[in-house]
């Protein structure tokens, strides 16, 4: 008998794996006596649910679901829980389901946040709020390296893809010139060639080969709007300070406080004189450790789970 089955990933290339890492992660280091099996969305190969199954967590966007996934869910056996960003996320989803034929609040019987935006709206009991679940000792035990003279840009949206203020290319492309030939920055980035980069990263890299990358930086730069964005979290979480907007990051995601971010908006259009590097990384450390823990975010999972 499955205690839990994650339906996730165990390529820790992307947004799903990381997901999935740090759910079972925090598992073991909460609950190891529990039966933890994994649906890997990338295998065919699938937990024996014939011997039973309390409880499914589903991880990948709700944006994946199609007809095969409500069938899978309407024919699996257990508690069906969703985990996913947001509530205005889950509500546009919701209403593509519905074309389908199906209705998300049919096939799941908790709907799990990652964060508290738009909460006024709730008006379901099957809404619940769990936060953003990552291990913190990856990080706790992780070396503090400063002073590398390095900004992490977050990889850019095309803006034919994304329009402003959602997306701030038109300005990386005129501040980041700017602050290379002023400050002397080299400029990092994942699969963005841009000829203001100097370090290219490939697309599909190891979570924690990723997060090394975000502790050598001095400044991390959010580029477009996130629904909760994990890589801005695990940056604090490294004493990476962040530099991002209201639009871009939700509240959940700057939990840390005004030490660990600094804010500029669209109508400064530029964001050069909107941040400071004189901080001290192992500050940013303890308070994005403070205000992303992660025995909190099991004790509000586990209430959600049937007969744990």
């Amino acid at each position: 008998m499955f205690d839990v089955i994650i339906v996730g990933s165990s390529k820790r290339i992307d947004y799903v794996g990381a997901r999935t890492f740090y759910l079972q992660e925090i598992f073991k280091k909460y609950a190891p006596q529990l039966n933890i099996g994994l649906y890997d969305i990338t295998s065919d190969i699938r937990p024996d649910t014939s011997i039973g199954c309390k409880n499914i967590i589903f991880l990948p966007w709700s944006e994946s679901i199609d007809l095969g996934w409500c069938n899978f869910l309407l024919n699996s056996t257990g508690r069906k829980i969703l985990y996913t960003e947001n509530y205005y996320w889950y509500q546009h989803q919701k209403n593509r389901i519905l074309q389908l034929g199906f209705n998300l609040e049919n096939l799941f019987d908790i709907i799990s946040f990652a964060t508290r935006e738009y909460s006024g709206w709730w008006n379901n009991r099957q809404y619940s709020y769990w936060g953003v679940g990552i291990t913190n000792s990856i990080f706790s035990d992780l070396e503090i390296k400063s002073n590398n003279n390095i900004i992490y840009i977050d990889t850019p949206w095309n803006l034919n893809d994304c329009i402003e203020p959602y997306n701030a290319l038109r300005i990386l492309n005129q501040e980041i010139p700017k602050l290379k030939d002023k400050y002397g920055f080299k400029i990092k980035c994942q699969n963005f060639d841009a000829d203001w980069v100097d370090i290219n990263l490939d697309k599909d890299l190891d979570l924690l080969e990723m997060i090394n990358h975000y502790n050598t930086s001095d400044l991390f730069i959010v580029s477009h709007s996130e629904t909760c964005g994990l890589p801005q979290i695990e940056a604090q979480l490294c004493g990476t300070k962040v530099l991002t907007t209201k639009l871009f990051s939700n509240n959940s995601a700057l939990l840390g406080g005004t030490y660990t971010h600094d804010l500029w908006d669209f109508e400064s259009n530029s964001f050069s004189k909107n941040f400071s590097l004189d901080y001290e990384k192992e500050q940013v450390k303890t308070l994005s450790l403070e205000a992303f823990n992660d025995e909190k975010f099991f004790l509000n999972m586990k209430k959600n789970l049937w007969n744990i």
